[in-house]
């Protein structure tokens, strides 16, 4: 019951940032535009002034990061169905750790990748589940201010059809009142952060039928487990087949 109620009080949020998104995408996109392209032209006026010209491009690139929010806005208040087709999920990591390789090089932080060798493909949406993978290892790293390690593990759950993928690092982990949360709409420890990012995740995994869930420590650590689908029965993290080092 308290699960359910839970779900229930998230979808609920979801709900009120629908109204307040179709708010914002009319009152604050429209002008946005004009002002974009009054800038663009600006530019192409000061081709000669390369000090102006950076300034305009600093202002455009901000503009673009709020563009950027009320998009992540949008896809968390009008959610699509999920499109499945049957993953391999060793490609699809694969592809998440070229993506964000170098970036993670440069804060100093090592990507290990551990898929159990019996898993087969998986039937999800794999744009969407790449994107969640995307935004739990940007996450990590951007906590481990002194380089790390993020590990990603995928395996089948036992007995049972379905999978699961966890992301682990070694960081500073969550304190307990932060932790509790994480997951709220707007949330946020970041200074430019959204608070849209983890909960546009959860959003993402309950529409595969799955849950996402987390496990933290301070000074050790933080895991966040993507369980696809969510288990018939009460299941934690514990009872997973995750392969070990």
């Amino acid at each position: 019951e308290a699960e359910v109620a839970s779900r229930l009080e998230h979808t609920d949020r979801l709900a009120s940032m629908g109204e307040l998104a179709a708010g914002l995408a009319h009152e604050i996109r429209n002008p946005l535009a004009g002002i974009q392209s009054v800038l663009e032209l600006l530019r192409e006026d000061l081709e000669s002034d390369t000090n102006k010209v950076e300034l305009c491009d600093d202002v455009l690139n901000e503009l673009g990061r709020v563009n950027q929010t009320l998009s992540l806005l949008l896809s968390s208040t009008r959610p699509s169905a999920p499109r499945l087709t049957d993953t391999d999920l060793n490609q699809l990591l694969d592809s998440v750790r070229v993506l964000l390789e170098p970036g993670l090089r440069r804060r100093r932080v090592a990507l290990e990748l551990r898929v159990a060798p019996d898993l087969g493909e998986v039937r999800l949406d794999a744009l969407k589940i790449r994107q969640i993978l995307v935004n739990l290892i940007n996450n990590a790293a951007e906590a481990m201010q002194d380089g790390g390690q993020i590990t990603v593990r995928a395996g089948a759950f036992p007995d049972r059809e379905g999978v699961i993928i966890s992301v682990a690092d070694d960081g500073p982990g969550v304190p307990g009142e932060q932790l509790e949360r994480i997951f709220e709409p707007f949330f946020t420890t970041k200074l430019t952060g959204t608070g849209l990012g983890l909960a546009i995740a959860k959003s993402q995994v309950e529409q595969h039928g799955g849950s996402l869930e987390v496990e933290s420590e301070v000074g050790k650590g933080t895991v966040f487990f993507v369980l696809l689908p969510a288990p018939a029965a009460e299941a934690g993290p514990s009872e997973s087949n995750l392969p070990s080092s």
